[in-house]
């Protein structure tokens, strides 16, 4: 009879979960037990069960296995993030002036919603020309839901497996971001976190695949609160996930896509608006690439912003900025001039320093 190694028995003796396992199960169960009151049941205890017994009867290879065990026991709870304030909602206008309209929406179903029901948002499409802030105020929006957001470029000819998981019996196979951020993500994270999928007007077509397939039913709440993912035929309430998709040109976008979801034309900023763009785009990047970003002062000065406001888009802003700021550092300043926005345009520099901060 062959031998089993000792660390596949280990993948048998499910009486005695791993001290990780158990940290996060123990954890599972107290916050199934704190209450439904600001927290979605993403599966229930009986359904696990359930579900993990017919899996483990028919189960393939260690792959698959590992994956069964990693699965939390039920019932599993994640908490719900409040809707945000009057003043949060204040403030994302103010940063991003142009998308008066999708703010203005937002406030609407905040209205409706209370601590205990989370923020509750209808799936919205950004349409507008590259470079006027679509990601950007997605992702200041995600901020005030407390979780980093999830980011899906449509345009990859993969990206419906990375939403939607692939079936294990294939060798990339694994569950897809929605899945791993509601059941095999930090237990800290929401339930309704929120996910931007770029470029839905740029969706390959490739044979017997339909990349935004798995967003017929994750977009309806009726059908999104039974989510299956391909790796894991599991059912899980997947209605409270926000969906921000952005496109360049709307008439690409299919017709039942669009009737899912709330649609908006972001303008450009005006050249009034352009100031609160440039500080936006600032404390966005601040934000993003925080490794050098946080270095310099907070705030940019006047003439800087008025140098930057001249820029045609916000794409065409952040990049200014991060070689303008490239710019300072070689002269060993934290504070942005206007002399670093001018030589930041230029195509070409005489570099007589080393890069870095003293």
């Amino acid at each position: 009879m062959k031998k089993v190694a000792s660390d596949q028995l280990d993948l048998f003796k499910s009486s005695k979960p791993r001290p990780r396992r158990a940290a996060l199960d123990r954890q599972n169960q107290q916050s199934a037990t704190a209450g439904s009151e600001g927290s979605l049941l993403i599966y229930s205890g009986p359904e696990e069960k359930e579900w993990r017994a017919r899996a483990l009867e028919r189960i393939g290879d260690e792959r698959t296995r590992k994956l069964i065990h990693k699965i939390p026991p039920g019932p599993l709870r994640r908490r719900l993030s409040p809707p945000p304030s009057a003043s949060q909602l204040d403030e994302l206008a103010h940063k991003f002036p142009n998308f008066e309209a999708p703010t203005a929406c937002i406030r609407d179903y905040a209205m409706l919603c209370s601590p205990a029901t989370g923020l509750r948002l209808r799936p919205m499409l950004l349409s507008g020309a590259p470079g006027v802030g679509k990601t950007a105020y997605a992702r200041y929006l995600a901020q005030l839901l407390g979780a980093p957001m999830l980011f899906v470029n449509i345009a990859s000819a993969t990206a419906g497996f990375a939403i939607s998981g692939l079936d294990m019996r294939w060798s990339s196979g694994a569950p897809g971001c929605v899945f791993a951020s509601l059941v095999l993500g930090d237990p800290g994270l929401p339930a309704n976190r929120l996910m931007v999928v770029d470029e839905v007007d740029k969706a390959p077509w490739v044979s017997q695949h339909d990349p935004l397939g798995a967003f017929y039913s994750l977009l309806e709440a009726s059908t999104a609160c039974r989510f299956c993912d391909e790796a894991c035929d599991l059912p899980i309430d997947a209605s409270a996930m926000i969906f921000v998709a952005t496109a360049n040109h709307v008439d690409a976008v299919p017709a039942p896509l669009l009737s899912r979801m709330d649609v908006f034309h972001v303008r450009p900023p005006l050249p009034s608006e352009m100031p609160a763009v440039v500080e936006s785009a600032w404390a966005d990047l601040r934000v993003q690439e925080g490794w050098w970003a946080r270095r310099f002062v907070e705030e940019l000065d006047p003439p800087v912003v008025a140098a930057l406001s001249q820029l045609p888009s916000v794409r065409e802003i952040v990049k200014r900025l991060r070689r303008a700021a490239g710019c300072a550092v070689r002269q060993d300043r934290i504070r942005i001039k206007v002399e670093d926005v001018a030589a930041s345009g230029s195509g070409s520099e005489a570099r007589s320093r080393g890069i870095g901060f003293a």
